[in-house]
């Protein structure tokens, strides 16, 4: 069986869905393919890292995707795309969750157009620093309800570096009753391609009248995982009643020929005058091939943070920073 390298398209944003991750071809035609491909990650986490945040233990993880198309027309192919995690040692053991599902239509020149759970729209924002493989990603309100949401319709159009995405979200399972999301960005061709591009989204919560809109703004130079990348993103969120809050991250790495990557960040989020997070996350990975990596990974925390009403108020300072947290893992992919 032949194995293949491939990125994963998602109708928003090209994104390493395992990090460096092979598929097997099970059926593939001039016409049609079907790949199937996934993970299994064993990780020794710290008492804080670990699910029961009761002491230090081993947990493990599983992925298992299925990417399909068949050409429908000239210039016109339908797809499926779904993915799912189960975890081995949590309290939904043996549940596998669905982190992706969804079908459409993809073009040569008119973009794709997908129906179903995926990332929104501005997640081309939030993906400039969404790199880490256990931690970051937290100086933003993305994940609030999940990040990738359900019952999305989402349409992408990429063409010489121009990218835009749209998403309008129907209903959710996460108390959203509708919602909507859009970025645009462009890369410019330098010896380092350069990454720009600026987002919006808007959430009308269920049973709430405290409807929240964000904007957002990102940079990223380099390519992630070869030689040198920088990301930044800053993202402010407007609540109806609660306090607004604003957060921001960076990051930089570089990955060797020789397989080795290392990752440095920090991220930040405020609720009014409240510190909600202050972190420093840092992770070494090293890459056996393409199938086979161990790294790791640790959150610490930088300022102490503070405690909030219901509608984001600061009641006072905890005293203490948040909780540091590491991680070693070995992730095999297929």
């Amino acid at each position: 069986m032949t194995t293949i390298r491939i990125k994963l398209l998602t109708a928003s944003v090209a994104v390493l869905a395992f990090g460096s991750a092979n598929a097997a071809s099970i059926y593939k035609t001039d016409d049609s393919s079907l790949i199937l491909g996934g993970r299994v990650q064993a990780n020794y986490n710290s008492v804080e890292a670990t699910a029961s945040h009761d002491k230090a233990a081993v947990e493990t993880s599983a992925r298992l995707r299925v990417d399909a198309n068949t050409k429908i027309a000239d210039g016109v192919k339908a797809l499926g795309f779904a993915e799912w995690q189960v975890g081995a040692e949590t309290s939904q053991n043996g549940k596998w969750n669905t982190r992706f599902a969804y079908a459409g239509f993809k073009t040569d020149n008119y973009g794709t157009l997908t129906f179903g759970q995926d990332h929104t729209g501005i997640y081309y924002v939030i993906d400039r620093t969404d790199v880490f493989s256990e931690y970051g990603s937290r100086g933003n309100t993305y994940w609030e309800f999940g990040g990738r949401q359900e019952g999305q319709i989402k349409y992408n159009y990429t063409n010489k570096g121009f990218v835009f995405n749209a998403t309008y979200q129907s209903a959710g399972l996460n108390a959203v009753n509708n919602g909507a999301a859009t970025s645009v960005g462009y890369t410019f061709d330098f010896s380092l391609p350069l990454v720009a591009t600026v987002g919006y989204d808007y959430y009308d919560i269920r049973n709430s009248t405290d409807d929240r809109n964000s904007v957002a703004a990102g940079l990223s130079l380099g390519t992630e995982g070869d030689g040198f990348y920088s990301g930044l993103i800053y993202q402010f969120t407007d609540y109806d009643e609660s306090k607004n809050k604003n957060g921001w991250e960076a990051l930089a790495s570089y990955g060797w020929e020789n397989g080795w990557v290392l990752y440095l960040g920090y991220q930040n989020l405020r609720q009014g005058s409240a510190i909600l997070r202050s972190n420093f996350i840092g992770e070494l990975q090293y890459n056996f091939n393409s199938n086979f990596r161990v790294f790791l990974d640790s959150e610490l925390g930088v300022t102490d943070i503070d405690t909030v009403d219901a509608y984001g108020r600061k009641i006072q300072s905890t005293g203490k920073r948040s909780d540091d947290k590491v991680a070693i893992a070995a992730q095999y992919n297929f």
